[in-house]
Parts: C-alpha cells; sequence; structure tokens
C-alpha cells in the first residue's frame, strides 16, 4: 500500500485543497495605521489665500514684480475657489431636490397627456391649460441646478383623516415660472438648467420689466381667483341654508293647512 506524501511535498498551489491544512490569512502590512479622511479640494485653494494673503499684508517690502504676481495668483485662487463652492453647492442640491424634482416631472406629464387626450377627443378651450401644463413640465426638468428648487405642489405635512396626503394648489415660484416660460419661447431652457443664462432670478427678474410684470400680473390672477373660490364656497353653505329654510317653511304651510281642514 502506498504512503500519502507528507504536506511539504503537495505543490504550494494545492496545498489549500489537503485536509487539515489551515489557510493562511492575509496580513495588513500597517495595522496601526488609521483611515484618513476624504481629501476636500477647496482646503488646498484656502491655505494657499491665506498664505498669500499674509504675504502680502507683512511684507511691505516686496519687489513690484513678485508682488504682483502673487496678487495675480490670489485672484486665480480666489476665482478657483468660488468655482469649487459652486460645484459642491450645485451637487448637494442635485441631490437634495433629486426626488422631488422627479415626481413632479412624472406628474406634469400625466397632466399634460391628459388635457392633449382629451383635446384630441374635440374638446376644446384647453390651450391656455396645454400651455401651463407644458410650462409645469418644463419648470420641473430646466429649474437651475445650483438654486433651491420650489416644489409646485408641496403635500409635506398634509394629510386627511385617513392618514393620505392632500394635494394642495400649485405654487412653486411665481418668478422663476415667467423665466421657464419665456427660456420656452427663446430656446434657452439647456442653458437655464445648467446656470450660464443667470446667477439669480431676482437680478433677472430686476433687469426684465417685462418678465416682472408678468410676474405681478400672475400674482395678482392668481390672488384673484382664489378669492373667487374662497367666496364661492363661503356661499353654498349658506345657499344651502337658505333651502333648508324654505323647505321647512313649507313643510309647516302644509302641516297647518291640514289643520284647518280637519
Amino acid at each position: 500500500m502506498a504512503t500519502k506524501r507528507p504536506h511539504s511535498e503537495v505543490h504550494p498551489s494545492r496545498r489549500e485543497q489537503v485536509p487539515g491544512q489551515e489557510k493562511k490569512r492575509k496580513v495588513n502590512p500597517n495595522p496601526h495605521r488609521k483611515l484618513e479622511p476624504k481629501a476636500n479640494p477647496v482646503n488646498p485653494i484656502k491655505s494657499r489665500i491665506r498664505s498669500l494673503n499674509r504675504l502680502l499684508q507683512h511684507k511691505e517690502n516686496l519687489p513690484a514684480d513678485v508682488r504682483l504676481n502673487h496678487e495675480r495668483e490670489l485672484k486665480s485662487c480666489e476665482w478657483e475657489l468660488a468655482q469649487a463652492e459652486s460645484q459642491q453647492r450645485k451637487k448637494d442640491l442635485i441631490g437634495k431636490y433629486h426626488m422631488v424634482r422627479f415626481f413632479e416631472r412624472r406628474k406634469a406629464e400625466r397632466r399634460l397627456k391628459k388635457l392633449e387626450r382629451r383635446a384630441k377627443e374635440g374638446e376644446t378651450d384647453l390651450e391656455e391649460q396645454i400651455h401651463e401644463a407644458k410650462v409645469d413640465l418644463n419648470y420641473a426638468m430646466y429649474h437651475p441646478l445650483d438654486m433651491v428648487y420650489s416644489a409646485l405642489w408641496p403635500t409635506k405635512g398634509k394629510k386627511d383623516a385617513d392618514g393620505n396626503e392632500i394635494e394642495v394648489e400649485k405654487q412653486g415660484d411665481p418668478d422663476m415660472w415667467l423665466v421657464v416660460e419665456k427660456c420656452m419661447e427663446e430656446g434657452k431652457l439647456d442653458a437655464l438648467r445648467n446656470g450660464k443664462l443667470l446667477k439669480s432670478a431676482p437680478a433677472q427678474l430686476n433687469n426684465d420689466d417685462t418678465i416682472g410684470q408678468k410676474a405681478s400680473n400672475a400674482r395678482a390672477k392668481k390672488d384673484k381667483k382664489d378669492k373667487k373660490e374662497k367666496d364661492k364656497k363661503a356661499q353654498k353653505p349658506a345657499k344651502k341654508a337658505d333651502e333648508d329654510q324654505v323647505m321647512r317653511e313649507q313643510d309647516e304651510d302644509e302641516d297647518s293647512e291640514g289643520g284647518f281642514f280637519e
């Protein structure tokens, strides 16, 4: 009977397959080394800006050409810092409002398709509603990514008796809504989304009297519509109470007539 070969004679590539052979664990070469935090690209720029400011403030006897080079480098670093902070802010806002924009885009698409279907079926006087639905859709899609997003249909914190969220009236930012409408006409939606068209909506609106006038007209129109709906709702209970009073008086008249003939 042949004898088994010792483990030393087994090829190194097959030693792990032999029963009774313990697997060797990989040893960390630096067990006491701590994980370094993720580097922030802004910190080196800030450090360089502080160094340049100290250098320019405390050394007044620098040669003119050296001082000029340091001042140019300082301006360059400040520009890089502003760009890096802007990109970081844009990234944070995209992550924060991603789901809100997604759900509102889907909602606007459903509303637009429903209106277009009604128009194909022959229903008239839908042009204004279809236009507003298109602007709502583009508002959700092309709102500037580097600005705070104001939801069109906020539902957070408002629930009915069954615990379901209650849909409120369309809100959003009326000024930005009008900016989106104007960009649709001019074909500048992509520039608006990427922040290349305007730095902030108020600055653009202050420089454009037409948009500002449209915004004020839209607010006045919305307020008038809301007031009309509130008055209509307030009139319904009063009208119902009057009808109930009339019915009671009729019943009393019938009862009195019956009693007289009896």
